[in-house]
């Protein structure tokens, strides 16, 4: 461990003296300028100008914010209408083409029901006029050369007019009750004959609907 002794910390007193440092220059401020009270009239039209340019700049930015937002509202409005307007296109062009396809459907169906109903009348007619001519071969054929024979007919009156033109010889000897139906029975004698016009109806209007 070092030792130290009294003369070690000491200062030496026969060292030279350490140089002066220079003196620091004195640096003046500049006096305060003085401060100038503007006269209150003046005060006040620089406080007015002041807040009138706030107000007109305020202003401004309302507006342009004002602008902006309109604008933006305009604009999702139109694209809202052009929505809408394209929706209610399709779906009237949807509405149009369904009734279109029904209308053609329904025609299709009038029409087939029409054509039907026009070759059922005609082909009951052709029934109905061979029926009679076998029905008037039959009673001709059953009567052979017997002008006074008692010829007993029922059934309705439209096929009973049909039929009495070709049995005009025997006028005096039928005896014609009107019964409701589609068929005549004409009995002579014993024997009977009788026509299908009404199976035939039958199995058409099956036919038909």
């Amino acid at each position: 461990m070092p030792t130290y002794a009294l003369a070690d910390m000491l200062p030496d007193f026969g060292a030279p003296p350490p140089p002066l440092r220079p003196a620091q220059p004195v640096v003046q401020e500049p006096a305060p300028r003085p401060v100038r009270v503007l006269p209150e009239e003046e005060l006040r039209s620089r406080v007015e100008a002041a807040v009138r340019e706030a107000e007109a700049a305020v202003e401004a930015r309302l507006a342009e914010a004002h602008a902006q937002a309109l604008a933006e509202i305009e604009a999702r409005h139109a694209a809202e209408l052009e929505r809408l307007h394209s929706e209610l296109g399709e779906q009237a062009g949807r509405a149009i083409a369904e009734r279109l396809d029904r209308m053609e459907s329904d025609l299709v169906a009038l029409t087939s029901a029409v054509v039907a109903r026009m070759l059922g009348v005609s082909l009951t007619e052709d029934v109905k006029r061979h029926a009679l001519d076998e029905l008037r071969r039959s009673i001709l054929a059953a009567v052979g050369d017997r002008d006074a024979a008692r010829i007993r007919i029922k059934g309705p009156l439209f096929l009973y007019e049909a039929l009495k033109p070709g049995l005009a010889r025997f006028a005096d000897g039928i005896e014609f009750t009107e019964e409701p139906g589609f068929d005549l029975a004409v009995s002579i004698d014993t024997s009977l004959f009788e026509t299908r016009l009404g199976d035939w109806s039958t199995a058409l209007s099956e036919v038909l609907t």
